[in-house]
């Protein structure tokens, strides 16, 4: 039940404290004072019917109080409703006297008003349904298609699913075909998922399976009445739910199979819901004759002697024929002949009366009759809706020239509209776009011009000043070996001057990587090249150097860039790798350039959730980043590591000098600049 519904609930409990007054005779009991509007009460209805599949004694409580609330307001239509849908959960549960005269007094009050009239066909066809619970097919075959004629005429909109699954599980009661039903059976589904009716739905598996259990293909029947237990326990219907495992467990009996009925069976009469007497005097029968198959005399008897006499006390003349030929297939069993006769004689009697020839007979004839009156109906809907198209046609004929006519020109002012506006957005993008890449190309100039001169004012302090230092250290202790020649035997003498070497050497190199002016006299394959050679004869590291596409359409600006991220990769795999062996790896292919540094070294394990990175490749990647790059590692102890970039370098940057196009692998040879 939804909120608001709860809410009139309570509303309506609340002013049920003010009660006092006397009320009608024939009304369901109520003592609330504090009147609805009409919107209300309809609402209410509705929240009564939906509460019905799951507490039909709660929804009773709420129907009573819309039927005061009608009655106050002289709301026929409301007090026609509420007793028609108590009527029909009376019906549901077994309890004919009770629905009787509900729905004798709720016809007369729903046919007065335009707006109850949708709703007598229902009251015809639930007293069909009490019919058909008495096993009076016959009446209750009327009552069904009295309720369809109805409804062609007051409510054709209406959902009349129930009537078509009604109607289809009382003529299989008599022995019709499921060729014969499916039309029925077809009509109903189609109402219950146009309507979304689970519970419709649900029943009109159960009566599919019904059918085909009339032709023994058990299986099939099966898989029915599964589909209609699966919808009753997602949607919550006990009583369908305890249907379906009724009969899944009468399939099972009819194949002599008691031991698979049994958990069915049981778990149907183990149910605690609130449901109808026929339901559960048929389970506890199917119950008792699994004990009967099993040989289980002795709890076959009481269970099957008290449905017999329940359905006695409930006048339920279906029941009480099964309960007869479950009977005397105990006592025949036991061998008590007498009883199994009288039984027997009963059942044959009984059958005879609910199912004999002369009942099919009227059966079929009123069939007939509804068939030819819903063909007459038919042909003469089409004719009326053929006049009313031809009418329609003719007006729309005057009008259709002109139609056309606007349609086409606002059409054509759309399009040239659409059009002129699409264009003038393609160009403003195409204009945003080109003034976003210009300002990014002069951020990168910028960046990397600045970079280089800070990098050059560096080298040339390293080179002139300390560099110069060093080179003067150097010269002071040869002269100083040669003034005094017992120095140089001095193990303190030797290391000072190699320690002076080294830190000119290493002084030479970094001037070298802070300021690569190979780039300036060589393309950038060869500037890489010369590079790796210089690593690879002072580290003893051998090198594979790849290269592949024109490097020269490349910026100055992203030549810079890429020999640098080169040169602090291979850095850090000389530094902390141990490898000996390093592929580098260059492909451009505009506008995307990627390099992959892999070195078969020491690795490491990458720890994604706490990823320590270095010096190097920090700055590595966040250089990478500046520029709109991709940057992964991958990494496995004593496996290696391979470090892959990605650059999307953007259109329209211009283009340094074209000269040869160096593609395909570049060759490691003497290209090594001198200092």
């Amino acid at each position: 039940m939804n909120r608001k519904a709860r809410y009139y609930i309570l509303l309506l409990l609340c002013c049920a404290l003010a009660a006092g007054a006397q009320e009608p005779k024939g009304r369901l009991s109520s003592g609330m004072r504090t009147v609805l509007d009409t919107g209300a009460i309809r609402k209410l209805i509705d929240s009564a019917v939906r509460l019905s599949l799951t507490d039909p004694g709660a929804a009773l409580g709420l129907l009573s109080e819309t039927q005061a609330q009608s009655e106050w307001q002289a709301y026929h239509t409301g007090t026609g409703r509420s007793l028609l849908e108590a009527g029909v959960i009376y019906t549901t549960q077994g309890l004919d006297e009770k629905a009787v005269p509900l729905l004798r007094q709720a016809k007369p009050l729903l046919a007065g008003t335009a707006e109850g009239r949708r709703y007598v066909p229902e009251v015809i066809a639930t007293q069909g349904r009490i019919h058909a619970a008495r096993a009076e097919y016959e009446t209750a075959i009327k009552y069904f298609y009295e309720s369809i004629a109805t409804a062609a005429k007051v409510a054709p909109e209406a959902n009349l699913g129930y009537v078509y699954c009604n109607l289809a599980g009382v003529l299989t009661q008599i022995g019709r075909t499921p060729e014969s039903v499916r039309t029925y059976l077809d009509k109903a589904e189609q109402s219950a998922l146009q309507y979304k009716d689970s519970a419709l739905l649900a029943r009109v598996y159960n009566n599919r399976g019904f059918a085909s259990n009339t032709l023994k293909t058990w299986d099939s029947s099966r898989l029915y009445f599964n589909q209609s237990l699966a919808i009753a326990r997602a949607k919550k219907l006990p009583v369908y739910e305890h249907l379906a495992l009724t009969n899944i467990g009468i399939t099972y009996l009819e194949q002599a199979r008691p031991q698979q009925a049994l958990p069915y069976l049981e778990a149907a009469n183990n149910m605690t819901a609130t449901l109808p007497g026929y339901s559960v005097n048929l389970a506890q029968g199917a119950l008792g004759q699994a004990y009967v198959l099993l040989g289980d005399y002795a709890r076959a008897e009481p269970i099957l002697l008290r449905q017999y006499d329940e359905a006695v006390a409930q006048q339920q003349p279906g029941n009480i024929r099964t309960a007869h030929y479950y009977l005397a297939q105990l006592y025949g069993a036991r061998k008590d002949y007498d009883k199994a006769y009288r039984h027997a004689i009963a059942y044959i009697d009984l059958n005879n009366t609910l199912s004999g020839a002369e009942i099919i007979k009227h059966v079929n004839e009123e069939e007939v009759k509804f068939r030819t009156a819903e063909k007459d109906r038919d042909l003469l809907l089409k004719k009326l809706q053929i006049e009313r198209q031809q009418k329609d046609l003719e007006r729309k004929n005057r009008w259709i020239t002109i139609t056309v006519a606007i349609v086409v020109i606002v059409l054509l002012l759309v399009f040239f509209t659409i059009k002129g506006y699409r264009s003038r957005q393609r160009l403003m993008k195409q204009k945003m776009d080109n003034l976003e890449q210009q300002r990014e190309i002069e951020r990168l100039k910028a960046d990397t011009e600045g970079e280089e001169r800070e990098r050059a004012r560096i080298a040339r302090e390293l080179h002139d000043g300390i560099g110069g230092l060093v080179a003067a250290a150097q010269i002071n202790m040869r002269t100083l070996g040669k003034e005094v020649g017992i120095v140089q035997e001095s193990e303190t003498y030797r290391s000072t001057r190699q320690i002076l070497e080294e830190v000119g050497s290493e002084l030479r190199k970094t001037a070298h990587n802070l300021m690569p002016s190979v780039l300036l006299h060589r393309n950038m394959e060869e500037a890489i090249s010369v590079f790796c050679n210089y690593i690879r004869q002072t580290q003893r590291l051998h090198f594979d150097l790849q290269c592949y596409g024109d490097f020269n359409l490349l910026p100055d600006s992203y030549k810079v860039t890429v020999y640098r991220i080169v040169q602090e990769l291979i850095h850090n795999v000389v530094k902390h790798a141990q490898a000996s062996s390093v592929l580098v790896q260059l492909m451009f292919q505009q506008p995307l350039l990627s390099i992959t540094i892999e070195d078969n070294g020491k690795g490491f394990a990458p720890d994604p959730a706490n990823p320590k990175k270095g010096l190097g490749l920090k700055n590595i990647e966040e250089r990478v980043q500046s520029i709109r790059g991709s940057f992964s590692i991958d990494s496995t102890p004593g496996k290696g590591t391979s470090v892959y970039i990605e650059l999307d370098i953007p259109a329209g940057l211009p283009e340094t000098k074209r000269g040869k196009d160096k593609s395909g692998p570049v060759p490691l040879n003497d290209l090594h600049e001198k200092d």
